[in-house]
């Protein structure tokens, strides 16, 4: 379809949700909202989820889902003052086990790394992944 029809209605399922958060304060018994360490911290919070584009970022996820049928994503900083996430190329990744939790286990397939063909660029983006996956490609390379 050269129109974009499709385009369109993939956008439109995927923001047809709005994404939109809510902080609930819960400060521990005696301490009330008004507590300046406790508005604090939860002035704090809010200004972090703002750093998060959470709506843009559920709505990436959304599009990503529906186009390929999931997403794959690492953490690479999680702090009080950051949140960094990196998208896994999805030809590389796929998700066959669980762990005691319940949680998905992504499998990386690092032969991604040999389709970069700039030896810096490639360089540059193992620098840009966890340090387990750059070191299981190293030792991958070396046999």
């Amino acid at each position: 379809m050269k129109d974009g029809l499709y385009k369109r209605i993939l956008i439109y399922y995927a923001t047809i949700l709005k994404y939109i958060g809510i902080l609930i304060p819960n400060p521990t018994a005696g301490n009330e909202l008004s507590t300046p360490y406790v508005n604090k911290r939860y002035n704090n919070a809010l200004d972090y989820l703002d750093k998060m584009f959470l709506s843009d970022l559920l709505t990436k996820f959304s599009l990503t889902v529906l186009i390929y049928g999931s997403y794959y994503g690492v953490f690479q900083d999680v702090s009080k003052t950051n949140f960094v996430l990196l998208d896994l190329p999805i030809e590389y990744c796929r998700s066959l086990y669980k762990d005691l939790y319940g949680n998905d286990i992504i499998e990386f397939n690092v032969l991604y790394f040999d389709t970069i063909t700039d030896a810096n660029a490639r360089k540059q983006t193992l620098k840009a992944y966890p340090k387990i996956i750059s070191d299981h490609y190293n030792r991958y390379k070396k046999g």
